[in-house]
């Protein structure tokens, strides 16, 4: 039987997709790939944003609390966080489906996170 050529994986964890959704409680959950790669893990709060003719979501990551910023809480498995959406969600007519998972990613131009909640690419 001949010797196998095995080379060592070192790299584990580093090739995170960055999703979110917005749970039935009406948290928006970070994913801990997506937490990871946006370098959320120093931020304790965030500023919303929305944009109503694209249907987009703006979070601006805060290290200290602002006028109507709201806390960004970290959750108990990974390096996940979630913000509580509960009074944008009552206060602003959104389309949104609960539980899809939703792409967030800088949006360059605004230094905010985006998220498009009708799902599109983009």
């Amino acid at each position: 039987m001949s010797k196998l050529d095995f080379e060592k994986f070192t790299s584990p964890g580093t090739d995170y997709t960055k999703w979110c959704k917005i749970k039935s409680n009406d948290l928006l959950y970070i994913s801990s790939g997506a937490s990871n790669l946006l370098g959320l893990e120093k931020y304790r709060y965030a500023s919303l944003f929305y944009n109503e003719e694209e249907n987009i979501l703006g979070i601006k990551p805060l290290c200290t609390p602002e006028n109507h910023s709201l806390k960004l809480m970290n959750q108990s498995t990974g390096k996940a966080r979630a913000i509580s959406l509960q009074g944008f969600i009552s206060s602003v007519d959104i389309d949104f489906v609960r539980g899809e998972q939703l792409n967030i990613k800088w949006g360059e131009d605004e230094d905010l996170l985006t998220v498009r909640l009708d799902g599109k690419a983009g």
